[in-house]
Formats: C-alpha cells, sequence, structure tokens
C-alpha cells in the first residue's frame, strides 16, 4: 500500500505554518517600505528589497542613505514656510529691532540690553521723569564705564 504524503495531516500543518510565516515575515518588510517612502525612496522597492534580503539589512541600509535631495530640499521649504508664518502670527506690536545690533527689543525700551544702545525718551510720555533719570545714570555709567555692557550696568546697580 503506497503512502500518500499530500494527504497527511503533517504535511497540511507544514504548509499553514509556512503560510503564517510568509504573511509575518511580509509585514515585517513593510517597515522599511514605509520608511523609504517617508525618505523620499520607491516604496514598492524596498518591500522587495527587505523581501528578498532582510528587513533589518533593509532598515539598515535606509539609515545610512538617509532621505533623498528633492525630500531634503522640500523639508527645508515647508520649514521656512511654517516659521514664517508662526513668526506673523505671534510677532507682538510692542517690540522693535534694535538699530545697532538688530535683536529684538521691547519698544518702550530705553536702553538695548544685548548691546547697550541708547535710545531718547520719544515713545512713551508716562514716566518720563523716572525713564529720563535711568538713562543719564546708565550714560553716566557708561562714561566712567566704555567696555561695559548694560547686563554689566545692572549688575553694578544690584550691589
Amino acid at each position: 500500500m503506497e503512502t500518500n504524503y499530500y494527504d497527511s495531516k503533517g504535511f497540511n500543518m507544514m504548509i499553514l505554518i509556512l503560510l503564517v510565516y510568509l504573511i509575518i515575515y511580509s509585514l515585517i518588510c513593510l517597515i522599511p517600505s514605509k520608511m523609504a517612502k517617508k525618505r523620499g525612496r520607491s516604496s514598492f522597492g524596498w518591500f522587495w528589497f527587505s523581501f528578498l534580503l532582510s528587513p533589518v539589512l533593509g532598515i539598515l541600509v535606509l539609515l545610512l542613505l538617509g532621505e533623498t535631495e528633492e525630500n531634503r530640499k522640500q523639508k527645508i521649504i515647508d520649514d521656512q514656510l511654517l516659521r514664517e508664518r508662526i513668526s506673523r502670527d505671534n510677532k507682538p506690536n510692542d517690540t522693535k529691532k534694535c538699530t545697532q545690533c538688530a535683536e529684538i527689543i521691547k519698544r518702550e525700551a530705553l536702553i538695548c540690553r544685548f548691546c547697550g544702545y541708547s535710545y531718547s525718551n520719544t515713545n512713551s510720555s508716562t514716566d518720563s521723569t523716572d525713564n529720563t533719570t535711568e538713562e543719564n545714570s546708565f550714560l553716566e555709567w557708561k562714561k566712567k564705564n566704555p567696555e561695559g555692557t548694560i547686563n554689566d550696568y545692572y549688575r553694578s546697580l544690584r550691589k
């Protein structure tokens, strides 16, 4: 009597295990495929590269290759547009750019906190005596300490 190996339960179980293994392996190969798509590369090609060689090898090669030049340029442009939109939306009207060092300072500032440049008191009419006194004391201190910064001035006031 001949035994038919194709009808045995063991062969059917082996086929089932092989199919489950192929499905799981294919799902694992989707990881490098998604990574490739995110980096501007062919998702389909990297799936087959990972399937035929190894998903781990596919991931390592993708990490070494990085992004495509077009994808990199597009991300830079998108980031720049986002920064411009945010700066336009959040730009408060109570700031100005220092005419000497080009840093952003408060509009009411009499002295730039970065370079120590002194502004005239034309912007605010309230508390003019206090602002003038503070400005004069800084100017006197600056004459005595020509190399000193505004931070040095405020440190000397705390002492």
